[in-house]
């Protein structure tokens, strides 16, 4: 027995809202961050280029987010093509990744220059470097094993794990199983057909290990970032370094808090047999998960971009360009109505030499 869609109508309308409004603000502001780099040479430095390397990794996670829960908002059935899943999670799942150690790598980085540590700087680099390599290794890998692919059942609005059936061809569907004992199962299915549950620790160790091992090293270079620049207190501007270390702190508590909903959410699920637990903290939890697990690139936007005072020089800068063009506008607007005015005043007996002394004037 096969039933289509598993959420209520409206927890699933709010779901897919929430993730489209997070990935559509993550998709924006990487995109900023990455043009401004791209057109800026003033912001062309190591550390700027950590963050772009997190932002075009937030890109592969925020674009086929948005496509994918288009696709879903169009097709009412609920299920989308099992290839466009495959494709998604093998970018979604990659992209997280990515933006996980270059986060760590950024900590890293600051950390090392903090302490005088240059000459380590580029080994560090080369070490994420290599382990970024390994990530997208072993998600080519894993989606050749057709691990990747269907929505794990999680109520996520993205694809991810392969949960249940084979995957070959079909559609993916947000299916209620019922099994021989009469109890709901909240797996999904591939093509209306059960499938056998493929080994859900896979959801552990794709991605949620990577997030647990970031949390600790991001914590602990920025503690240890905090350390030394607690200890020069005794810098001239004050002002500047209580603000400094606000700023220490504020980057990996919010890092923890973006990325903390899913890996509670994953571990529930998966401590309970990677079955959905029915309990209204779960559906809590998937509801901040859809919102926060696509929002790495416009928190970024927000930390590393907007409390910056060289991007706001850059933001003030901007905002003087489009003033000029707009008062150019107006300016060419302005002399188009004169020579209109001016031209039919000529035509009733006016002098053409007034009415080249009047433009000039007005420009």
């Amino acid at each position: 027995m096969f039933e289509v869609n598993t959420d209520h109508s409206l927890l699933k309308d709010i779901r897919l809202g929430l993730a489209l409004t997070s990935s559509t603000c993550s998709l924006l502001g990487s995109s900023i961050i990455i043009l401004s780099f791209l057109t800026f040479k003033t912001v062309r430095n190591h550390s700027r280029c950590i963050v772009v390397l997190m932002s075009l990794a937030d890109t592969m996670v925020a674009l086929p987010t948005i496509i994918g829960v288009i696709w879903q908002y169009d097709n009412g059935s609920g299920s989308i093509s099992d290839t466009f899943c495959s494709g998604q999670s093998a970018f979604t799942t990659t992209g997280t990744q990515l933006s996980l150690i270059w986060t760590a790598a950024l900590a890293q980085h600051l950390c090392l220059l903090t302490y005088g540590l240059i000459e380590v700087v580029p080994i560090g680099f080369l070490f994420m470097a290599l382990l970024s390599s390994g990530v997208v290794a072993e998600n080519i890998l894993l989606l050749h094993r057709g691990i990747l692919g269907e929505v794990s059942g999680l109520g996520m609005s993205w694809c991810w794990i392969r949960t249940s059936g084979s995957g070959n061809g079909g559609n993916v569907t947000y299916g209620n199983h019922i099994d021989e004992s009469g109890n709901h199962s909240n797996h999904m299915d591939v093509g209306g057909n059960q499938g056998d549950v493929v080994n859900c620790n896979y959801l552990l160790w794709n991605g949620k290990l990577l997030e647990v091992s970031a949390y600790f090293v991001v914590l602990v270079f920025y503690a240890l970032l905090y350390e030394r620049v607690r200890r020069l207190r005794n810098s001239n501007d004050h002002h500047q370094m209580l603000s400094t270390t606000g700023k220490i702190i504020a980057i990996p508590l919010v890092f923890i808090m973006v990325r903390f909903w899913g890996t509670c959410t994953v571990i529930w699920f998966v401590s309970n047999k990677c079955i959905k637990p029915e309990h209204p903290f779960f559906t809590f939890l998937i509801l901040m998960m859809n919102f926060c697990d696509v929002s790495q690139g416009w928190v970024n936007f927000v930390l590393y971009f907007l409390t910056t005072k060289h991007e706001m020089r850059l933001l003030e800068r901007f905002k003087l360009v489009i003033r000029s063009f707009s008062y150019a506008n107006r300016t060419r607007r302005t002399h188009s109505s004169q020579n209109s005015c001016l031209t039919y005043n000529n035509s009733e007996g006016g002098t053409q030499s007034k009415a080249t002394t009047a433009v000039e004037e007005t420009g």
